[in-house]
């Protein structure tokens, strides 16, 4: 069994290591590509951080699109059409975030779009946050949304992600989301992030475990139960599931320490994992 000393020595040989080993994926899974593909992100920054690390800079990136969060139960309920221009004090990324939420604008970007070139990844990191039933309407209550000023007018019932009913109104939607996007991506170009909450975090080349393990638990129960679903429903999609390979927190990571917010090392091996899923299904076409 290794020691901590051990795990610690193997932790700093990655991290100045294993990036330059995908110095030859750069440029096979984006420079290859990026004419041509285009990534859709429905979920977290667990996902959209990796397409930010190693020398692929943002400025190459304007073929993603990003939706974070926004719930499932949401995305299927009727739109608000609110004016980006009505959301006030929060910067304009964040008014994006909420905007998108309540307009459901993921599925009015896919719809009547040309994604022949587009991967789809999901996450469901965001499926933590609590919801608010305003005017027959759910809203995703983020940080976000309770920082605008839309919070002191939409001021509905909150429902905590803790009751049982919410995990029945999220399958049921679940199906309804699967259903659309099934007629927009073939399965092989949905891919499914298995991104889960981490209890160990590394500060200054020593191991930590957060103080809040408890929610962290049930957090993971509550995203297993998610993703089986997910996946048990949508047969053929592709899967990235890194919960086993021993990656942890990061708490000098940019975005500040939390249990979703990674060591580089993790999201290199997520590109990795896209990289060759991307690959091969070029290989299938040239055939």
């Amino acid at each position: 069994m290794e020691t901590r000393k051990e795990l610690i020595s193997i932790y700093i040989i990655s991290r100045f290591t294993f990036a330059e080993h995908l110095d030859w994926l750069y440029p096979m899974i984006f420079t290859k590509n990026a004419d041509s593909m285009n990534i859709i992100i429905f979920g977290s920054c667990v996902s959209r951080d990796a397409f930010d690390i190693g020398s692929y800079k943002n400025e190459n990136l304007a073929h993603i699109q990003y939706f974070a969060r926004c719930s499932l139960i949401t995305l299927n309920s009727p739109p608000f059409n609110i004016d980006v221009a009505e959301i006030e004090n929060i910067n304009p990324f964040q008014q994006r975030l909420v905007a998108n939420d309540l307009n459901r604008a993921f599925y009015s970007h896919i719809a009547g779009r040309d994604l022949d070139n587009t991967y789809l990844i999901i996450d469901f990191i965001d499926e933590r946050l609590d919801l608010l039933f305003w005017e027959g309407k759910y809203i995703t209550f983020s940080e976000e949304f309770e920082n605008s000023n839309l919070s002191k007018k939409m001021t509905g019932n909150k429902i905590q992600r803790s009751e049982s009913l919410t995990e029945k109104v999220w399958k049921h939607n679940c199906l309804l989301f699967i259903e659309k996007i099934s007629t927009a991506f073939p399965p092989e170009k949905v891919i499914l992030h298995k991104a889960f909450w981490k209890d160990i975090f590394i500060d200054n080349k020593e191991y930590h475990r957060f103080s809040n393990i408890k929610q962290i638990q049930e957090n993971n129960r509550q995203l297993l139960i998610y993703y089986n679903f997910f996946q048990s429903n949508f047969p053929g999609i592709q899967v990235i599931d890194l919960n086993n390979e021993g990656y942890q927190a990061d708490k000098l990571h940019k975005w500040g320490l939390g249990p979703v917010h990674y060591t580089n090392e993790y999201y290199f091996r997520f590109v990795e994992e896209f990289g060759h899923i991307v690959q091969n299904r070029n290989s299938k076409q040239v055939k």
